[in-house]
């Protein structure tokens, strides 16, 4: 027979122990918002770990959501406030393991987009999707995980290559804010990301094959340098009122769907028509482009390779995000052409980066330099490999039949 819990063998693990404040907002006369202020901790039953609680809690209980969000950038300017999406209880047991289990960065959910759906509904649950993923990876982020920037920014370039697929139905000074917003988000990351990228990928396969000892060290000891200093940097961005004002500022408009305020016109129209009746077109013009450079693939400059990558990424992410809305034997089997594509591209790219990074860091030692040298030429010479593979990659591409 299953046995229960004495009453002794119960305790506390950890306790919270906070002073609410209560109070009320109306913002205006149909908006009510519950707001509370606890100022207190939370304590290990040992005594051993401590967090200090100093939070402000926003609820709406009548109105318009958007009338949070305003209230909560208008706290903003008096406090130097972030965004908490962790409970009390989480973080209790975070405490439990003193703080050193390591958080756990998170891929974007997925949208579930269904044909009902109108345009506007598609696109306000693919952003709360995506804002919600840079939300949950930001501890990852900032705790020096790198995966955590990684599905920070694929987030928010995935947020991005959404609302420019949608360019045409929204009002032009919304979009120019939204994408400068995005760009600036994903922009305080890269840097991170790049050092990441080189340290992991670019570097790790050269380590101990063609450099050794004391000039290894040394070139480790420089990259890593300059890659918590490029973490730190943004670290600094993400605790920063401009993040958190950003964040506040999307979900709002997301929220007030303020593209509605525009003259009404035939693609303003399409914001109102369901979802499946518009994907096709959305994700055409995508492949329209990437097929446009494929096919001329052999007399691609290096600058058009790079626009090139940029196209592929975005056909991938648009052809993900509708997903849903079509046969998934064949979306699986355009994906999986686009992978490869979309891998030969990025280490082409990360090979371009990796030597701006290392002229960017002037290096006077002629060891180190020798050394970032070797590691440079070894992955140039690596590219004709991947050249070919690439036009391999191309050419099945071209030959390959949408699915919508």
């Amino acid at each position: 027979m299953p046995m229960g819990l004495d009453h002794a063998e119960l305790h506390a693990r950890f306790t919270t122990r906070v002073r609410r404040t209560l109070f009320t907002l109306k913002p205006d006369a149909s908006t009510q918002i519950e707001g509370a202020l606890d100022e207190g901790e939370i304590r290990t039953a040992d005594g051993k770990s401590v967090e200090p609680v100093s939070e402000v809690e926003l609820l709406l209980k009548d109105g318009n959501p958007v009338a949070l969000y305003g209230t909560a950038l208008r706290l903003l300017e008096i406090a130097p406030l972030r965004i908490e999406i962790r409970s009390k209880a989480e973080r209790g047991y975070h405490l439990l393991d003193g703080g050193t289990e390591a958080p756990q960065s998170r891929a974007s959910p997925v949208s579930h987009l269904t044909p009902d759906l109108t345009v506007e509904e598609s696109l306000q649950r693919i952003g709360r999707n995506c804002l919600s993923t840079v939300l949950l990876c930001e501890a990852a982020a900032t705790a020096d995980i790198p995966d955590g920037v990684h599905q920070m920014r694929v987030a928010i370039r995935r947020l991005r290559s959404v609302v420019a697929t949608m360019r045409r139905m929204l009002p032009s000074e919304q979009y120019q804010w939204v994408t400068q917003t995005l760009k600036w988000m994903a922009g305080v990351l890269g840097p991170a990301r790049n050092w990441d990228v080189f340290s992991s990928s670019l570097l790790a396969s050269v380590r101990g094959v063609l450099l050794r000892g004391q000039e290894l060290d040394e070139f480790c000891r420089v990259c890593e340098h300059a890659r918590r200093s490029a973490h730190e940097r943004a670290n600094a961005a993400i605790r920063s009122s401009q993040y958190t004002a950003a964040l506040l500022k999307l979900s709002q408009w997301f929220a007030s769907r303020s593209w509605r305020n525009q003259p009404v016109s035939e693609q303003s129209a399409l914001l109102m028509a369901p979802i499946e009746t518009v994907a096709s077109t959305l994700i055409g013009r995508r492949y329209k482009k990437v097929k446009k450079s494929a096919d001329s693939f052999a007399q691609l400059t290096l600058e058009r390779r790079h626009e090139f990558r940029i196209a592929v990424k975005k056909l991938r992410y648009t052809t993900e995000v509708f997903k849903d809305l079509f046969d998934n034997q064949g979306v699986a089997e355009f994906v999986q052409l686009l992978k490869p594509l979309q891998d030969d591209l990025g280490y082409i790219n990360d090979v371009r980066v990796a030597n701006e990074l290392l002229t960017d860091l002037q290096i006077s030692n002629a060891a180190i330099a020798r050394a970032a040298g070797i590691v440079l030429g070894w992955h140039d010479r690596g590219l004709a490999d991947t050249d070919r593979k690439l036009r391999k990659h191309v050419r099945r591409f071209r030959e390959a039949r949408p699915f919508w």
